[in-house]
């Protein structure tokens, strides 16, 4: 008899502590989500000190290859372009269908996304340094393919990066 209340007093003892431990990291992520900034890419390119350690979320032109990874916008007066990292957890925070639209290809690819991350304008990024900012993209919440060779969009062809989420 002592032996089942002893397990059944310990199997309610884990269960609230897993409800306890759910709850905290929920509310954990709802604290979190409220932080991130919807912020259009032609207004974090004219005042990237405003910006500067924000996590937010922007919509871009996202191209990379062997030597570049990198956000851009042509409704932008500015040829600014912002470096591009991903954060640790990136894999597990982004569904697979995102994922796959921009994993490796030795021609690199061009493709439209929206994307949470944490800004940098306090350095140099990028291939040899050669980029004033930086996103570390912690999730993709889309993804749309615009090019496999990692060309540059180009005004005329109808993808524009449409800063503003739809």
């Amino acid at each position: 008899m002592k032996m089942i209340v002893r397990k059944t007093t310990l199997f309610l003892t884990s269960l609230s502590l897993a409800l306890v431990l759910m709850t905290t990291v929920s509310n954990g992520q709802r604290r979190n989500e409220a932080k991130v900034l919807d912020v259009d890419f032609c207004d974090l390119i004219k005042n990237p000190q405003n910006f500067d350690g924000s996590t937010m979320r922007i919509t871009a032109i996202y191209r990379y290859g062997m030597y570049w990874s990198e956000m851009y916008c042509l409704e932008c007066e500015s040829s600014n372009r912002i470096s591009v990292s991903f954060a640790n957890d990136f894999d597990s925070n982004t569904k697979k269908k995102y994922r796959k639209k921009i994993r490796w290809s030795d021609l690199g690819r061009t493709v439209r996304v929206t994307a949470i991350g944490t800004f940098s304008a306090s350095g140099r990024y990028g291939h040899r340094g050669h980029l004033r900012f930086q996103l570390e993209i912690e999730r993709l919440e889309s993804a749309e393919v615009i090019s496999l060779a990692g060309d540059y969009v180009v005004a005329g062809d109808g993808k524009k990066c449409l800063a503003k989420r739809d």
